[in-house]
């Protein structure tokens, strides 16, 4: 299959539009496709190949922060549009088969940020992030034609009740309760727009890919500190928002919808504030059986990967993005996982300030994503990892860190269960 690319359309770019005008705009996106595809592949006018790469560099060298970020997008992004095509994907009929839906989509998101854009492969072929967006580009076609076959026979895209095979462990009934015990204004609490019961959406609109986009994009760049990073500089952060630009470019975001082309990081913060506000907090009011099925099996497909409880994440999410009193959702959590987001509170976001540890954090979370790889695809998925590791600085000495990053995490496996027992008898 030949390269695809969003092609530049004519129409009106964010930055010439005041943010009701912006919001007036998406709210109706939900009717209009993604970008046609450009074959002779050539850049926006608007790209910016260094602030592109530093954009890259801000992602490796604060990686677990970043996808913390991102795991906290997904957990708050019960969207309608995305929902019905999650579910029409087959790729969560399992925590299993979300695991490895999630390992593939994690490695994609990091070949992103390792990758060049429109450089050539030093062997003079397309380079990874080619590669990776075609595979992306390819699943949308094909999701999106699936859809609109089922939608032209009159047939209901997708039913939660058709997979059973899961265990409903994410805390939704607490947090439920948390959520509308909280101080959050009733203007919050209404229905997405996302959400509306409309009849003449498309499969990968507008509207959800631009959301979809701020599950990646948004946090960073409004929560910087509650993500442990530190002082971030807002040129980092500015680099980091114009990669997402054009990655949403590249999965067929037009300019108009492009949250993340904006004319400088103030203006991006208002339009991410109010995607924050309006869209986000509001589905979480009114997730429904569908979006709470894929929510559980998403979470469970996570800890898969990341080792996170449900309940934690869920947690998390209250507490860290929402920052709302979520005491039911705390007494959800068995004692294990209270010990763990005791020692999250305290310990995590110190650890991913620091360089050094920051650094074995990042090895541990690659080298824990290759062996779920490994399990999930063969032993073929160790290739991929070849430029991966040598971006990140791991391609001499790998087997040191393993060792170090091994013995560290026994080391916090013996500490943690000293506490358990000291806790316990005390």
């Amino acid at each position: 299959m030949g390269e695809v690319f969003a092609k530049k359309t004519n129409s009106v770019c964010p930055s010439e539009l005041n943010i009701e005008e912006f919001f007036l705009d998406l709210k109706g996106a939900r009717t209009i496709p993604p970008a046609k595809i450009d074959p002779d592949r050539k850049p926006p006018a608007w790209l910016d190949f260094n602030l592109a790469r530093r954009g890259q560099q801000f992602a490796r060298n604060n990686l677990p922060s970043i996808s913390i970020s991102h795991m906290f997008g997904l957990a708050s992004s019960p969207y309608t549009d995305g929902i019905d095509i999650l579910l029409l994907s087959g790729n969560f009929s399992t925590p299993a088969s979300a695991t490895k839906r999630y390992t593939s989509t994690i490695t994609e998101i990091i070949t992103w940020y390792t990758d060049p854009f429109w450089e050539s492969g030093s062997d003079g072929n397309i380079t990874d992030i080619y590669k990776s967006l075609n595979r992306v580009r390819a699943l949308h076609s094909a999701l999106a034609c699936a859809a609109s076959k089922k939608i032209s026979r009159g047939e209901i895209l997708s039913d939660a009740s058709e997979f059973s095979d899961y265990a409903p462990t994410a805390a939704w009934a607490a947090a439920k309760k948390d959520l509308n015990n909280s101080n959050i204004p009733p203007s919050q609490r209404g229905i997405a727009p996302s959400n509306e019961k409309i009849f003449n959406a498309v499969p990968f609109n507008q509207q959800i890919l631009a959301l979809i986009q701020f599950a990646f994009i948004g946090f960073p760049i409004l929560f910087p500190e509650r993500l442990g990073i530190s002082c971030p500089n807002e040129d980092d952060l500015s680099a980091f928002n114009h990669l997402w630009a054009i990655l949403g470019y590249l999965v067929g975001i037009e300019d108009k919808y492009n949250i993340a082309l904006r004319p400088n990081l103030k203006s991006a913060r208002e339009v991410y504030r109010g995607i924050f506000e309006r869209y986000a907090i509001p589905s979480l009011f009114h997730a429904e059986k569908d979006a709470i099925f894929v929510a559980d099996v998403t979470f469970q497909g996570l800890q898969g990967i990341t080792s996170i409880s449900p309940n934690i994440l869920m947690y998390w999410t209250l507490k860290d993005i929402l920052q709302i009193q979520a005491t039911n959702t705390y007494n959800a959590l068995t004692f294990t996982e209270k010990i763990i987001s005791a020692a999250k509170d305290h310990l995590m976001f110190d650890v991913l300030k620091n360089p050094i540890s920051r650094k074995l954090s990042t090895f541990f979370l690659l080298n824990t994503l290759l062996v779920v790889g490994k399990e999930n695809f063969g032993p073929q998925y160790a290739k991929r990892f070849d430029n991966i590791k040598k971006s990140f600085g791991f391609s001499d000495g790998y087997e040191y860190f393993e060792r170090v990053v091994f013995g560290l995490v026994w080391l916090y496996k013996i500490i943690l269960a000293a506490f358990i027992f000291v806790y316990k008898a005390f």
